[in-house]
């Protein structure tokens, strides 16, 4: 039941964004000025859209995106 309290907080917390035009754009920008996997790219474009300062992933090909906005680190560089 700790659990449960757990992700129940955890997931009130989450704020559900609509994909907009805006994203869109983003996630274009991103797909072609850095060679990202389309979906690794839409993840980034709500990530920079929801002005997210850390997006947390676990692939070494998503470390050559670059913003002032949001920071990628690797998994393994948070638990250091």
């Amino acid at each position: 039941m700790d659990l449960v309290k757990t992700y129940k907080a955890f997931f009130s917390e989450m704020q559900l964004i609509e994909l907009n035009s805006k994203i869109a754009s983003l996630f274009a920008k991103i797909r072609a000025d850095y060679k990202i996997k389309t979906p690794d790219a839409i993840q980034l474009a709500f990530a920079v859209y929801a002005k997210a300062d850390l997006f947390v992933k676990n692939d070494d090909g998503l470390s050559r995106f670059k913003s002032k906005e949001c920071r990628v680190v690797l998994l393994g560089e948070v638990s250091r």
